[in-house]
């Protein structure tokens, strides 16, 4: 009977010790996971709020109805369906209307590629 008991706790502490490894190795997923959030939240602020450089980058390009463009806000693409008489963008995702944007709140491609340089 002893050596069923001896057989019991010898499995119990491989398990424990197994279990220890598993949440050792998770801590180093979650820091992982916090550092993404945190680099992709500094990226987003930087795009949400662009510089006056930025903005007066955007003003001179040429954006024609049908090109596939870039909203700062989430770094979705998006395509520009109207031009309407005051500068501003209606655009659509997959035949679903997305919004009406300004002139500084989409990018191209090129200028979202340097924007997150």
């Amino acid at each position: 009977m002893e050596f069923v008991y001896l057989l019991l706790a010898l499995i119990w502490s491989i398990l424990c010790l197994i279990l220890f490894f598993k949440i050792w190795g998770m801590t180093n997923d979650v820091r992982e996971i916090k550092d993404h959030l945190l680099h992709s939240q500094a990226l987003e602020q930087k795009i949400a709020s662009p510089t006056p450089q930025e903005v007066t980058l955007s003003k001179d390009r040429n954006i024609k109805k049908g090109d596939v463009v870039i909203n700062l806000r989430n770094g979705r693409e998006i395509k520009v369906d109207e031009i309407n008489e005051d500068g501003s963008f209606i655009c659509y995702i997959d035949q679903t209307y997305t919004g009406v944007f300004q002139p500084n709140e989409i990018a191209t491609k090129d200028e979202y590629s340097k924007l997150k340089k």
